[in-house]
């Protein structure tokens, strides 16, 4: 039987079953330093995959570029090569926490325009709840500071839409929404969709209302934390559940 094909992906004929995505490419060679035997591979459209071993477990990082149609995109190729688990280790303005927090999503709010592809706006974009637990069992066992909460995510830029009181921050605070993002709701819909277990951890970069953003030193050192924080859970999971994982 012929090895499965994917568009993007060109030059991966697999993966591993536990894929983390990032926007960003390069937080690629910051996952990189903590991995075993790393290995980078470049796809079409910028589509760049990390491979390695994370204290004995196979796992993959793939950066799909901005944007919920990029991450839908992407998740579609990791499912056709076999990945079970997602998790998404990005970023998010903050409109309810201190900038520099890392934000755990315990599900997101449909914004975008993309995640209407897979499921009707009906359906809640939600994590897998033994991914969620494993997280936030990891970072608490580890004194690591988080959030719990939701993630607004939409497309076009956040400032724009602020300014231009396209967004009800206020309603959004009171339903308990934390930050804004592009990909979470999305993320977590496709993921469900497809029967992938997801979840998503964001560092709080900008501010909403000043549009403050962190520092080059402390955004180094704070997306350090997401990634450690973010294979420490990936490894919390597999090992609490091993029948899953």
């Amino acid at each position: 039987m012929d090895k499965p094909q994917t568009w993007y992906l060109q030059h991966n004929p697999e993966v591993p079953r536990g894929v983390i995505l990032v926007g960003d490419v390069r937080r690629l060679d910051l996952f990189a330093e903590n991995l075993k035997n790393p290995r980078f591979s470049v796809g079409s459209h910028g589509m760049t995959l990390l491979t390695g071993q994370y204290k004995g477990i196979p796992l993959g990082v793939l950066a799909h570029g901005m944007g919920a149609p990029a991450a839908a995109v992407a998740i579609e190729e990791l499912h056709t090569l076999g990945a079970e688990v997602v998790i998404r280790a990005g970023t998010t303005m903050t409109i309810a926490c201190p900038l520099g927090s890392l934000v755990l999503a315990e599900g997101g709010v449909r914004l975008e325009g993309t995640s209407i592809a897979y499921l009707p706006i009906e359906f809640p974009a939600i994590p897998d709840y033994q991914l969620l637990t494993a997280f936030a069992s990891g970072l608490s066992s580890r004194g690591v500071p988080y959030r719990v909460g939701l993630i607004a995510s939409m497309d076009g830029l956040h400032p724009n839409r602020l300014r231009e009181g396209k967004l009800d921050v206020m309603l959004l605070r009171k339903a308990g929404v934390v930050g804004l993002d592009m990909e979470t709701a999305a993320v977590y819909a496709v993921c469900r969709y497809l029967q992938l277990k997801a979840v998503s951890l964001c560092l709080a970069t900008v501010k909403f209302d000043s549009f403050e953003v962190l520092g080059k030193k402390e955004r180094r050192a704070l997306e350090k934390l997401l990634v450690e924080a973010t294979l420490e859970g990936v490894r919390e999971f597999f090992e609490k559940y091993p029948a899953i994982g």
